[in-house]
């Protein structure tokens, strides 16, 4: 019967699995994880939960299962009931990784205050800098943002080489507006790392927030010259920054904001209304005075932008 059940998994036929199995009055630990693993594929996911509970109470010493189901569960989205059997495999041998694997998937399930208790448990024990980042971004679901940033500030001073959570720390700040370390942090990771894309692009849009345009700049430069095509934020940003480093003849800038534009399929005002006065700048003035309108018709009336755009539609 084995062979047969791995003969129809080989091939996906699931339904047949099942079928099998359930005629056959298999309740062996064998079939029922085969059973959930084709239940599972087939997209039944109450049926699925059913046979994993049917699992737990006929093999509830069965680690090797309850690992099983407890990955079924999480693949299936229940992570409460992953969390279950994690909890079942931690009360019988205090396992570091499942552990680790029930703060996450405490965190799955949303429950962010437990998954910082569960990080602290490990955390007594021995430092993992995973868990260290898990327990940060529970601290920043639940708004406490600056106890956030000191547990990761902490951890990365622990181990400046940690790219992870040095990573995690500047997309942190990005996120709270706190641009000034952004572009502290990332400068100095890029003296060890001059060509990291994601952190020559945190750093270049810290820099442009902050109001250093020119360095910013310099960092989008460095990242199209890595081969990076830039998406719409990307070039957003780049067309800012080249604005404030040269208003009096903005032509990169209005190049980025074209592509800007274009990704967005013109629906955001502040491209538009950059793209109108760069275009009128460089001497583009028809150009410039439909880009103009354009940003008219995206904006509400009684608007201070409405007020800017019309003044300069005169």
């Amino acid at each position: 019967m084995i062979e047969r059940i791995e003969v129809l998994k080989k091939t996906m036929q699931f339904q047949e699995m099942i079928h099998l199995i359930d005629s056959m009055k298999c309740k062996t630990s064998y079939c029922l994880e085969a059973k959930a693993e084709a239940q599972k594929s087939l997209g039944y996911l109450a049926q699925t939960k059913e046979t994993i509970r049917a699992g737990l109470l006929a093999y509830p010493d069965s680690t090797a299962l309850l690992e099983r189901f407890a990955e079924i569960a999480q693949e299936i989205g229940d992570n409460r009931l992953a969390m279950q059997i994690a909890n079942a495999i931690t009360d019988k041998v205090p396992d570091p990784a499942w552990m680790i694997k029930k703060a996450e998937f405490a965190y799955a399930a949303e429950d962010y205050t437990q998954a910082i208790v569960l990080s602290d448990s490990i955390l007594q024990e021995v430092t993992v800098p995973s868990v260290v980042r898990l327990k940060a971004r529970s601290l920043a679901r639940l708004d406490s943002v600056a106890e956030s940033i000191r547990v990761l500030e902490t951890e990365y001073r622990r181990n400046p080489d940690d790219y992870m959570t040095m990573k995690q720390l500047a997309n942190l700040c990005l996120a709270v507006d706190s641009v000034d370390k952004l572009v502290l942090i990332t400068d100095a990771y890029l003296e060890k790392d001059s060509v990291n894309a994601d952190i020559l692009n945190l750093n270049a849009k810290g820099n442009y927030l902050s109001n250093h345009f020119q360095k910013a700049v310099e960092r989008y430069t460095v990242l199209e010259q890595l081969g990076i095509e830039f998406d719409y934020d990307q070039n957003l940003f780049a067309g800012l920054a080249h604005y404030r480093a040269n208003e009096s003849y903005p032509l990169e800038a209005h190049q980025y904001l074209l592509k800007a534009d274009s990704l967005s399929k013109g629906k955001f005002f502040e491209v538009k209304f950059y793209k109108a006065i760069t275009a009128e700048v460089i001497g583009q003035t028809e150009k410039a005075y439909t880009y103009y309108n354009e940003a008219y018709q995206l904006i509400k009336p009684d608007t201070a932008q409405l007020v800017n755009v019309q003044n300069r539609l005169g």
